[in-house]
Parts: C-alpha cells; structure tokens; sequence
C-alpha cells in the first residue's frame, strides 16, 4: 500500500492541526500497520493462488470425468440403438419372409388351380370326343 510520509503529515496538520515529526511514535505505528498489511496481503494472495490452483485442479478433474462418463454413455446409447436396429432387422426379416411364404403359397395354389383348369379341359375334350365317338358307333350300327 505504501503509505506516502509527507502526505500523511501534511494531512494530518491540514485536518486536525497537530505537527507529526518523522520520528513520532504514531507515524511509526501507522508504518508498521502499513508493513503488517502488505505482510499480510502478500500471504492472502498466495492462499487465493494456491486455492485457486486446487479449484482449476479440481475442476479439471471434473470435467475429465464428465468426458469420460459422457464417452460411456455414447458408446451404451450407441449399442443400444444398434441392437434395436438388428431387433428391427430381424423381425423385418421375418415379416419379408412371412409375405414371401404367403405369395409362394398364393403361386402354387394358382399353379394348382391352372393346372386343375387344364385338367378340366382335358377331360372335357376326352368326354367330347368319347360321346361322338359313341354316337358314330351308335349311328354305323344302326341299320
């Protein structure tokens, strides 16, 4: 803080008209007040430093364990969107295989179905012609 002497005596003598010499035990004892306190003011600062490093240590600390805490929980929130996009897979794989299973079964039953109509077919031509086959043979044996 350094206190300025003259100021101080001049100050002094101005506000309350008392003369201090430089060797008055008053002046003296306001000089040491002023050196305690820069004694002092130098160990507060220190502390605050110190504390102040212990605070940035600390909260350096806390932020390099909220990285990793926060690296962990991507990583969980990640595999779990993976398996439930392979959960998803699976049962899209198991409906696309449902539907194909069921158009499979459509084609086969209209397989079966065009060849039941073609057996039809067949076997109305066969009775068609087993019919004018017999009205021929009816016909030529009649007298």
């Amino acid at each position: 803080m350094n206190i300025d002497r003259d100021q101080l005596i001049k100050r002094v003598a101005e506000k309350h008209k008392l003369i201090l010499s430089d060797d008055d035990p008053l002046l003296a004892s306001v000089f040491m007040h002023d050196v305690v306190f820069e004694i002092h003011t130098a160990m507060l600062i220190q502390k605050m430093d110190e504390q102040n490093t212990r605070i940035i240590s600390t909260l350096q600390t806390i932020l390099n364990n909220s990285r990793s805490e926060a690296k962990k929980e991507q990583i969980k929130f990640a595999e779990a969107m993976q398996a439930i996009h392979k959960n998803n897979l699976g049962e899209y794989r198991q409906i696309i295989t449902e539907h194909i299973t069921v158009t499979n079964l459509n084609a086969a039953e209209a397989m079966h179905s065009k060849n039941s109509s073609w057996l039809a077919l067949v076997m109305m031509l066969t009775f068609g012609i087993l019919y004018v086959g017999a009205n021929l043979y009816i016909i030529m044996r009649t007298p």
